[in-house]
């Protein structure tokens, strides 16, 4: 029953982010961890993002640059460590309020902010949006929120947060996979999850490439929102009972 569990929250996992360019950290994470334990949970979606993170990047049209992408990958990268510290020294119940925590921020901030409006982007705010990013990826295994509300700040469409999205997940979760291995939180129980996983992870990607097409503009900001805000509550909601 666990396993069929966890198999049916990697496919809404990866519907989400690949329809919406991010969600499978989001989504995932949170709902696994009631589950099973947060390091488990964290660690499988790390494994996962790899594979999923590759293949949405290689299919999707049109590709947006890994070149203009790299800051704010290389930045999360260099912050990943800093978070798998956290990852193994925190309690679980700690790990719960975190993931909450940091998808509370993201939420609250996308509902505050106003109609967006084209800016220019500035390569100290990058390469901090990808510091955070990389914090919150290896203690949280989601990497995600900052970066995307700071594609929303930038005032950018839904296509092109999407692209960006994917050419930054695929950016990190390679560079970053040495990083995570060494970390000591890749067990044989986490290998075993995402070998079977894929077929799940497979049928996910391509139910969220159906919906790309079919999402338009104005409800991509809400379910962003909404997607924060549920899984929040999920991680909070893991949190207090595991506290009890």
């Amino acid at each position: 029953m666990e396993l069929w569990i966890i198999l049916l929250i990697v496919v809404v996992a990866a519907t989400t982010q690949s329809a919406i360019g991010f969600g499978l950290a989001v989504v995932f994470t949170p709902l696994a961890t009631l589950v099973v334990g947060a390091q488990e949970a964290i660690a499988t979606s790390m494994l996962l993002a790899v594979v999923l993170s590759v293949a949405t990047y290689a299919e999707h049209r049109p590709r947006a640059s890994l070149r203009d992408i790299a800051p704010l990958g290389l930045a999360a990268v260099a912050a990943t460590p800093l978070g798998i510290l956290a990852l193994t020294r925190f309690d679980e119940t700690s790990l719960r309020v975190l993931v909450g925590t940091a998808v509370l921020i993201g939420a609250v901030s996308t509902l505050t902010r106003g109609a967006p409006s084209e800016r220019a982007e500035r390569l100290p705010v990058t390469i901090a949006v990808g510091l955070v990013g990389g914090v919150a990826r290896g203690a949280t295994s989601m990497g995600g929120p900052a970066v995307v509300l700071y594609q929303h700040w930038l005032g950018r469409p839904a296509d092109a947060i999407r692209g960006n999205m994917f050419a930054y997940f695929a950016f990190l979760s390679v560079l970053s996979l040495p990083v995570v291995w060494f970390g000591g939180v890749i067990t044989d129980d986490v290998v075993r999850n995402l070998l079977a996983a894929l077929p799940a992870l497979a049928a996910g990607l391509l139910a969220g490439r159906w919906l790309r097409g079919r999402l338009p503009e104005r409800w991509f900001r809400r379910i962003t929102l909404a997607l924060l805000a549920g899984t929040s509550v999920a991680a909070f909601g893991g949190a207090l009972a595991s506290a009890l």
